[in-house]
């Protein structure tokens, strides 16, 4: 089991720079989209799969095929807050309007500490 393992962390370390080569270059809405669809598929296959064969074997796949899809599921949505980092960034008003929030949030918390 732990060779399974071991080789299905290999490949799916080998997959994820192809599909996300810069996690902090935002991709593209549809690609976000449609990276979460292959994760669900991608572990509905595999449970699928895991039905016609011994459980140790099972369990070692899904094992490999879960962290996998969470992990494609962690670039999609670091994509998802890039995306909305650069919206927010390319507006001085939405950044001022952040810095004031934050002041009226911070601040009198900060009084009320001391």
């Amino acid at each position: 089991m732990a060779r399974i393992q071991s080789v299905d962390e290999a490949n799916y370390q080998r997959i994820l720079p192809i599909l996300f080569p810069d996690p902090l270059d935002p991709p593209i809405i549809s690609v976000i989209q449609e990276t979460r669809h292959l994760a669900r598929t991608y572990e509905h296959l595999h449970m699928q799969f895991a039905r016609d064969i011994p459980q140790s074997i099972a369990s070692a796949i899904l094992l490999g095929a879960s962290n996998f899809t969470m992990e494609l599921r962690r670039h999609t949505s670091l994509g998802h807050l890039v995306h909305s980092a650069n919206v927010v960034f390319q507006n001085p008003a939405a950044i001022e309007e952040m810095v004031s929030f934050l002041f009226c949030l911070y601040f009198p918390f900060a009084l009320l500490s001391n």
